[in-house]
């Protein structure tokens, strides 16, 4: 979780006014004039209305007072001696801090031109002399609710990015962790497996181990190809994920498929049945990720389908460009709101009866669509009737292999 009072400090770091909400602070008031009467005339409407108010008789001092109380709002007239008020304006605006303060000019002209070149040099607003009280804080108050809207704007945006890097830098570092125990999954699971092996060929073993013993084994499988999806997944992520095509053989692929999932799916009460529709026996392909693939949707359907019931491969051409994969299964369907996100990263999708859940990994999905982008292809899902779902991969006859 994300501490909000290290956010805070953070936030405040990067120059985000903390402070401000926290405590009442009176407004204060820059009155730059090079006439006595003018400036106390707005000093006297300013300090009744409950603002500070420092005054300037010129440029020179009014940039020397906003270095140093750094005013919230500055009063500048246009015509004086010396610096005139667009020079002066204009230097207020490389002070640190300038940038963002309002700036009202006091003019006595009233002509659209002086209008028009206070604007020009970065005035926010100006009025028109002899200044009118009422007009004078109007203008005052609005600036500096517009001034401190935008300073917490600001301060809420800092406060965001914080918590998003931060965010961002979890979620990495949860995924580093997780590829890391993946790899390192590798060598103790290839021991369990040969392990196993090497048990299961003693003549000698009772049959009634036999049996839980190979089941231990084809579990060892599923988690050594679950830690390799995940590595995968990650390398795609990263852009790392490059397939090796060869011309595949697809149906003696999926012979061999159908063979090996036939095993595994009897022990559950499942039939893997095979239809073939090819124009072409061949399929550029990685052949390595294109088998897992299918291995991940076939023990998917198999986690799904009832029992007894029919698990179906189906290889077919589409289109004379394409060839399609799909395995049915006669399980719970999946809702179709959920069938675009069914393939994201640690998805589970519940049906209908509620207990009917698509669940496992939430990595086995991920993998089969990152294996059909790779190779140009696409997956989705379709309805069984009358009950179940088939997953679909379509693949190029062509490589298009990213």
């Amino acid at each position: 979780m994300i501490d909000l009072v290290a956010a805070e400090k953070a936030a405040g770091a990067r120059g985000s006014p903390s402070d401000e909400i926290d405590l009442p602070v009176v407004e204060c008031v820059l009155v730059v004039d090079d006439n006595a009467q003018n400036r106390m005339v707005a000093e006297g409407h300013l300090r009744a209305a409950g603002y500070e108010v420092v005054l300037a008789e010129g440029g020179e001092r009014a940039l020397a007072l906003f270095r140093e109380r750094a005013p919230d709002l500055v009063l500048l007239d246009i015509l004086m001696p010396g610096m005139d008020g667009f020079q002066t304006c204009a230097a207020l605006r490389q002070v640190q801090g300038g940038a963002d303060t309002p700036i009202v000019f006091l003019t006595a002209l009233g002509d659209l031109e002086t209008h028009g070149r206070a604007m020009a040099s970065g005035g926010d607003d100006y009025l028109t002399k002899p200044i009118n009280r009422t007009e004078l804080l109007l203008r005052v108050r609005s600036l500096l609710r517009i001034r401190k809207f935008s300073r917490d704007l600001k301060r809420s945006y800092q406060m965001i990015r914080y918590q998003r890097d931060a965010l961002a830098k979890e979620k990495r570092l949860r995924e580093q962790l997780v590829v890391f125990l993946a790899s390192d999954l590798g060598t103790p699971l290839a021991t369990i497996d040969s392990s196993l092996a090497s048990v299961i060929g003693d003549p000698l073993l009772p049959d009634e181990y036999r049996e839980p013993l190979d089941v231990a084994r084809r579990a060892g499988a599923s988690a050594a190809r679950l830690a390799r999806s995940l590595l995968d997944v990650n390398r795609s992520e990263d852009g790392a994920l490059t397939p090796v095509l060869s011309d595949v053989d697809l149906p003696a692929m999926l012979e061999e498929l159908r063979f090996e999932a036939a095993g595994r799916a009897a022990l559950s009460g499942h039939r893997i049945a095979l239809k073939l529709s090819l124009e072409q026996r061949t399929v550029p392909a990685d052949r390595d990720l294109l088998r897992r693939a299918l291995e991940n949707l076939l023990e998917n359907a198999t986690r799904q389908a009832p029992s007894p019931s029919t698990i179906t491969l189906e290889a077919s051409s589409f289109a004379g460009a394409y060839v399609e994969l799909r395995v049915r299964d006669e399980g719970p369907g999946v809702p179709t709101a959920m069938r675009a996100r069914i393939f994201d990263k640690y998805t589970r999708v519940e049906s209908s009866p509620p207990e009917s859940v698509r669940a496992g990994s939430g990595l086995g999905l991920t993998f089969c669509r990152v294996v059909a982008l790779a190779h140009g292809g696409q997956i989705w899902v379709e309805d069984v009737v009358p009950r179940g779902a088939a997953f679909c991969m379509r693949l190029p006859l062509r490589s298009q292999a990213t």
